[in-house]
């Protein structure tokens, strides 16, 4: 009875070893796990980010581009404003011209 007994404990020893292996084993594949589920979050936030940053590029330059035409407008209107005063002027001068020769 006494050798059934150590022999029962050390089966129970075996199977707890057995036990403590597998868990280990099971640990190690979770830890694999996360770190593989941990590796793709952050790739994917990467790329979120660029997408991000990319888009807020993009719309700067757009907006940029409208804010260069509406300048360049503005700058129209004044060249051609004071091309009409330069003409405006010239026809003066001519006239004074002409009133001093004449």
């Amino acid at each position: 009875m006494a050798k059934e007994t150590v022999d029962a404990i050390r089966q129970a020893e075996t199977k707890a070893d057995q036990k403590i292996r597998d868990a280990h084993i099971e640990a190690d594949r979770i830890i694999l796990d996360a770190k593989a589920q941990a590796a793709e979050k952050l790739d994917q936030a990467k790329k979120d980010a660029a997408a991000r940053l990319k888009k807020a590029g993009d719309e700067a330059a757009a907006k940029g581009a409208e804010e260069a035409k509406a300048a360049r407008a503005e700058s129209q209107k004044d060249v051609e404003a004071l091309m009409a005063l330069a003409k405006q002027k010239e026809d003066e001068a001519v006239k004074l011209v002409l009133e001093q020769v004449i």
